[in-house]
This record gives C-alpha cells, sequence and structure tokens, in this order.
C-alpha cells in the first residue's frame, strides 16, 4: 500500500478540484476534496504537504486527510480542519500540495460568539426587602470576535414553590368540578405572590472583551420591597448567550443566631 504523507508519495494522489474550500467557526471548518488513485496500488492518504502563501499559514504543517482509495478509485472526501478559536474572521488562502501541482485551499472563518461564566451558578444567603447581595463571576471570551459587557438592569426571579402552593390551595379552596373558579383562584394566588423586578447592576457594563480575554464582573442583586424573607427564590440572568442561574434562600433566624453564639 501506498502511504501519502507530507513527506512522500503525495504526487502520487490527484485532486479534482481547482480550489478547495472550508468554511465554519474557526474549530469546525468543514468542506470537500475530490481524490483519484491512479495507481494500481492501494493508497492511504494520510496528510497533504501545505505551502506558505500570504502573510499567515494557518495550516503550518499538513492537511489531515486518512482517506483510502482502492486502486483507479475516484472519491470525494470530507475535511475537518481546527484552527485555534479565537482565530479572526475572514478569508485565509494556503496552498496544498497533490499530484505534482499547487491548489490554493480557501478558509473562510466565520465569526463565532462563545464565552463562559466562572461559575454558572449563584447562590445568596438572606433575604430582607432592599437588601443588595455583590458576587464576582469571571466572563471569558473563547469566540473569535470582541464584545461589551452588557448593561442589565432588572431579573425577574421567582419563589420555588409559587406554582405548587397556589395550584394546591386553589384546588382546595374551590367546588370540584368548577375548573374556572380553581383557574381564577390560582391566578389570583400568583398574582399575590408574584414579587417585584431584582435590581441588577454590572459594574464593569460596557467594557469591552477581546477573544482570549477575561474579566471579573462585580454583579450586583437588589432585592425588592415586596420580597418575602421567609420563601426561596431563584431565577436565571441572561449574559450575552449564556444564562447565569441564582437561587436566593433565608438566613438563619437571630434567634438562632444568639443561642448559638451564648453556646
Amino acid at each position: 500500500m501506498i502511504i501519502v504523507t507530507c513527506d512522500k508519495a503525495h504526487e502520487k494522489v490527484h485532486c479534482g478540484e481547482k480550489e478547495i474550500f472550508l468554511s465554519g467557526p474557526p474549530t469546525q471548518l468543514r468542506g470537500h476534496i475530490t481524490l483519484s488513485n491512479l495507481d494500481s496500488e492501494a493508497m492511504l492518504v494520510r496528510e497533504l504537504p501545505m505551502k506558505r502563501f500570504g502573510k499567515e499559514a494557518l495550516l503550518q504543517a499538513g492537511l489531515p486527510l486518512n482517506a483510502p482509495l482502492s486502486p483507479g478509485e475516484n472519491r470525494r472526501q470530507s475535511l475537518n480542519v481546527s484552527l485555534p478559536a479565537n482565530t479572526a474572521p475572514g478569508t485565509y488562502r494556503q496552498k496544498i500540495m497533490v499530484g505534482g501541482e499547487d491548489k490554493t485551499l480557501t478558509m473562510i472563518v466565520q465569526e463565532t460568539l462563545e464565552i463562559e461564566l466562572i461559575p454558572e451558578s449563584l447562590l445568596f444567603v438572606g433575604i430582607a426587602p432592599g437588601m443588595s447581595h455583590t458576587k464576582e463571576v469571571v466572563l471569558a471570551n473563547k469566540g473569535n470576535v470582541p464584545f461589551s459587557v452588557p448593561v442589565l438592569r432588572h431579573n425577574m426571579s421567582l419563589d420555588m414553590d409559587l406554582v405548587c402552593r397556589n395550584l394546591s390551595m386553589a384546588l382546595k379552596e374551590t367546588p370540584d368540578g368548577d375548573s374556572k373558579a380553581t383557574m381564577d383562584a390560582f391566578f389570583k394566588g400568583l398574582k399575590k405572590d408574584l414579587t417585584d423586578w431584582i435590581e441588577v447592576r454590572i459594574k464593569e457594563s460596557g467594557t469591552v472583551v477581546a477573544p482570549g480575554e477575561s474579566v471579573v464582573l462585580h454583579i450586583t442583586f437588589i432585592l425588592p420591597k415586596d420580597i418575602n424573607p421567609n420563601r426561596e427564590y431563584e431565577g436565571d440572568l441572561r449574559i450575552l448567550d449564556q444564562l447565569l442561574s441564582y437561587i436566593i434562600i433565608p438566613g438563619p433566624k437571630q434567634e438562632v443566631v444568639k443561642k448559638t453564639a451564648a453556646a
């Protein structure tokens, strides 16, 4: 079997295209290439050598293929190429050597928005009207375009037992079979127990985060005036294309704190 690598036998395999195209996000560029084995011996095309073309050569080694070809076989082979995640959007060209010729490899890198939040969820201990909680969260830009930290002002939190509690109360308090009365009581209870918006402030709002960079966000949550100190609340804060989940639980009762201190 003929083994085709960057160092040998690449002149024995032929390519039908004048130009090979790849497109997609940097780490998932995809395309096709047509390969032909005109030899009488089976062939394994592991890779094809690259040549520098232009100012920047994204692929330094070879074009990986691992394509088996029977004698005389003509095959359309899928291509999957991974570049660094922060490769800037644009069109890049290089040359590959195949069949004794130079072929142009065109890589069209698309814009990719990818962020990471560390951590992805927060826990706040202590509930009181107007109370504020501040947490630090790392925001990492894992894509290839810069973005600004968004301005957030409000977020809706829900009592974790809101639906179950009001549905069970509505079922108990209304006559059997009277679905209208049950639903009216259910929605009335929901409306009564819903709290106002939580005020959200991000100190770093407007900060530009370049690809590959990270920033520490100082996020402050200010609880609404009508929040119930004895219930638990949860919500999701959308930051660009990611959700930062949070749970707010009551703190220890004052009596328990005093007893613990006395002990």
